[in-house]
């Protein structure tokens, strides 16, 4: 009897160290896989409260009718003349410090150049800014906005940043309280 029971805890010893190995195994290549495949993994991933609008150019006050598809067309272009919407990114620091409104961005993937044009809007108040593409290791962003408070009024702007690199096109809206 005695000899059957050392027998049974080294089956069960051997047992649980082998499924101690296997979920170690497991774990292990799980976090390789998120650490290695993160920024695919989370891309799209609005932060900041901030949108990414894929169904239609046009503001919320506009009457004209929505468009289902991806095309867009951008300010460069005729109406006739569209792109289809690939870029996708989002605000990351929309902050007003020593009386500059400071705007950031993320774009979700590396671009390697291209412009972005800021479109601040507050009923009929408009204001616009144009900014380059820069990359970093393995995504982009606008080079950046620094708008002086006095130029806006006080309210909430509507914020919309059109991306363009070559044939790629992406829109990032927002909005922020001044």
């Amino acid at each position: 009897m005695k000899i059957n029971t050392q027998s049974r805890n080294k089956k069960r010893t051997i047992l649980l160290v082998v499924i101690i190995l296997v979920i170690t195994v497991i774990v292990t290549g799980s976090l390789i896989h998120v650490f290695v495949y993160k920024d695919e993994l989370f891309k799209n991933q609005p932060t900041d409260n901030s949108t990414i609008d894929k169904t239609d150019n046009a503001s919320d006050n506009d009457k004209k009718p929505k468009n289902n598809s991806d095309e867009k067309p951008t300010d460069n272009q005729n109406h006739n003349d569209v792109q289809k919407e690939t870029i996708s990114g989002y605000i990351t620091s929309k902050d007003v410090s020593g009386g500059t409104l400071i705007l950031r961005t993320q774009i979700n993937e590396l671009l390697g150049s291209g412009t972005c044009n800021l479109r601040l809007t507050k009923g009929h108040s408009v204001i616009t800014r144009t900014a380059q593409v820069i990359d970093s290791a393995s995504t982009s962003t606008c080079y950046g906005f620094d708008i002086p408070v006095s130029e806006l009024s006080s309210g909430v702007w509507e914020i919309e940043v059109h991306i363009t690199s070559g044939s790629e096109y992406g829109l990032i809206k927002d909005e922020v309280t001044i």
